[in-house]
């Protein structure tokens, strides 16, 4: 008898088909946790299998597509098949399919050079001679910090798998030296480091609190979990490459906001958006003998890590060559005196996608500006060729 189904399909190692037969699976109803990558290697590069409605994926007699396994072997009902990968071109019954392990992603160096001399990096896939991207990077060697990433938001994002578990760990790899990413977040031992940097005692709970969740810095995505459509594509996305020092009020509040309104904006229009996110200047806070701007560092023996003054983001529609950009005020004890902190002109009354929070204080500042008055302040985003607002 067979178990759930999660897919029809006719492998090349041999079963005998149902002609004219189609089925539909559900990314979150459906696929395993352990779950293949599924392919799209008819059109020369391969390419992700996207959902054609909801989170349904259609398959029809004679389609053909690829499971791939990296790291692990293809399981057909809990027996490994002792490949990672293969073809299925007619469609049949069979029950559920799974990776033997979590598909193993990498993130490598590329050999390229990024805003002058600086490491262009990629998280993805090995998969035969082909790398399958699904974020690419620029990563400062000196500071031990990510410049920016890239990465899309397809319009069928509301496909995604909500259901796939919060990866409990994050990877550091070969790319930081002299520091542990994981310690320096840590939320006693990033108090010592402030607290260091600014004159105060040790203990002193005055920036990292202890009970309130909103004053301490988190691992913020710069790339999110939720703008990718798979399981294994989430757990990708947990990489210290792909994260800064975030206070946790701006992270869980506007910032929020402001990326659950662009995963919003791909669907609803139905387009593809490109997205380019960072960070410019490094967070000062007043010493606390002599009021010096200070800046600070996770790591503040050696100065590595640093806390961003600014997060920025670039949407960009390339059918289209029309964008906008969002800035992201990375202090949240900033009362008031906003205007220290612009730097291009709000447009935020020109876009009706975006609902931020005017309760700055709660929620963290966050405004939005034409790309090209960003470009002008921050010299951290790629050269991106933006013709218009997108509106």
């Amino acid at each position: 008898m067979l178990t759930r189904l999660t897919v029809i399909a006719f492998f090349t190692i041999g079963f005998k088909a149902i002609p004219n037969f189609a089925c539909t699976v559900s990314i979150n109803a459906d696929l395993d946790d352990v779950e293949p990558l599924l392919l799209n290697t008819t059109l020369g590069k391969p390419g992700f299998v996207l959902p054609t409605v909801a989170d349904k994926i259609v398959f029809k007699h004679n389609d053909e597509i690829e499971l791939f396994c990296p790291g692990s072997f293809i399981s057909v009902s809990g027996a490994s098949l002792g490949v990672n990968s293969t073809k299925m071109v007619v469609l049949f019954l069979f029950p559920t399919l799974s990776c033997t392990k979590w598909p193993r992603d990498v993130a490598r160096y590329t050999g390229n050079k990024c805003l002058g001399d600086h490491q262009e990096f990629e998280i993805g896939y090995g998969y035969k001679n082909e790398f399958l991207t699904l974020i690419t990077g620029c990563f400062d060697k000196t500071h031990q910090n990510t410049l920016y990433t890239i990465n899309t938001i397809s319009q069928m994002i509301d496909g995604r798998k909500y259901t796939h578990p919060r990866k409990s760990f994050w990877t550091q790899g070969s790319f930081y030296a002299g520091v542990n990413v994981n310690d320096v977040y840590k939320r006693n031992n990033q108090r010592i480091a402030v607290n260091n940097q600014l004159g105060l005692d040790k203990e002193s709970r005055q920036y990292i609190t202890e009970n309130d969740q909103k004053y301490h810095l988190i691992r913020g995505h710069l790339a999110p979990k939720a703008d990718f459509i798979y399981g294994p594509q989430q757990d990708a996305t947990f990489y210290f490459l792909n994260a800064i020092p975030q206070w946790n009020l701006l992270n869980n509040g506007n910032w929020k906001i402001l990326e659950n309104s662009l995963r919003q904006l791909a669907s609803t229009r139905g387009i593809d958006l490109k997205i380019y996110t960072g960070t410019s200047s490094v967070l000062s806070l007043p010493h606390n003998f002599d009021e010096q701007s200070v800046e600070l560092f996770l790591n503040d023996r050696k100065k590595l890590v640093p806390v961003p003054k600014f997060i920025w983001k670039v949407v960009y529609h390339e059918v289209s060559a029309k964008g906008v950009a969002f800035v992201g005020v990375n202090n949240p004890f900033l009362k008031e005196d906003f205007d220290d902190y612009k730097i291009c002109v709000s447009v935020c009354d020109k876009l009706d996608y975006i609902r931020i929070n005017l309760n700055y204080i709660r929620y963290g500042y966050v405004y939005c500006c034409e790309v090209g008055d960003l470009m002008k302040t921050v010299s951290t985003i790629p050269n991106i060729n933006v013709i218009g607002l997108l509106t």
